[in-house]
């Protein structure tokens, strides 16, 4: 009897699933002008549905307004494939076409970037500290020399050639 209630249960739970559940998640997709990673992000708080549309640089949250099934941002809408796992953007979104994705794949991206982040940082204290007291004219072979060890993904400020 009670394998019963169990099964009733279950079932009820997930029968009473809303559609717009299976929009909440993460996308991954290629941002064509700049061909880097966005990450957007499907939330859903208080019953209604938020989105970020680039959640690895800290984008804020917007509601999103449901009709006929599909949702609407800023004039487009949104709407999924039907295995559920492509989120479609019209095109006044950009016609954009978002694969999902894991949070642990999201959260892998994040740890990237903030690594990225601290070396970054790392890179511009010892610039700092190492260009104090540098004289004026050996500045520009200290520039051409640091610049051999800056990632390229990080930008040094005051590492300057100076004629």
């Amino acid at each position: 009897m009670n394998k019963f209630f169990i099964l009733l249960a279950l079932m009820m739970t997930v029968g009473c699933s809303k559609k717009e559940d299976s929009f909440i998640g993460y996308f991954t997709h290629e941002h064509a002008p700049t061909k880097s990673e966005r990450i957007i992000h499907i939330k859903e708080d208080a019953g209604k549905l938020y989105i970020s549309e680039n959640v690895l640089k800290r984008k804020p949250y917007e509601g999103l307004s449901a009709s006929d099934g599909k949702f609407e941002l800023n004039g487009g809408t949104l709407s999924l494939s039907d295995d559920t796992n492509t989120l479609l953007l019209s095109h006044a979104l950009g016609g954009i076409q978002a694969a999902r994705v894991s949070k642990e794949y999201v959260d892998s991206k994040i740890s990237e970037i903030e690594d990225r982040e601290n070396e970054c940082k790392s890179v511009n204290a010892q610039f700092i500290t190492e260009s104090t007291n540098i004289p004026y004219q050996d500045w520009n072979s200290f520039v051409d020399e640091f610049k051999k060890s800056v990632p390229s993904e990080c930008r040094v400020k005051g590492l300057n050639k100076r004629w």
